[in-house]
């Protein structure tokens, strides 16, 4: 008899969990990588998956995408009154 594969919330969440970090060490080593070479392209095509694997399980590409560290969160007032000390 054939075991039927189920997938429970508890073994989604921890696949969802390691899928973040492992994109992350994939980001951390497209910094170090040549843009051009092909340690890049496999590691990009890596990220893309993973970002699949989000889109599949949360119905969000962009799931573990991170927040521009540029964009102004709404408790900080506008650039022109920041001052730098």
């Amino acid at each position: 008899m054939a075991r039927r594969a189920v997938f429970v919330k508890a073994e989604e969440t921890h696949l969802l969990e390691e899928a973040q970090r492992r994109r992350e060490q994939c980001v951390m080593a497209l910094t170090r990588a040549n843009p051009q070479g092909p340690l890049h392209k496999a590691v990009a095509q890596v990220v893309d998956t993973i970002d699949g694997v989000a889109e599949v399980g949360v119905g969000d590409r962009k799931r573990f995408h991170q927040i521009s560290p540029r964009t102004p969160r709404p408790d900080l007032p506008p650039g022109k009154w920041r001052t730098v000390a």
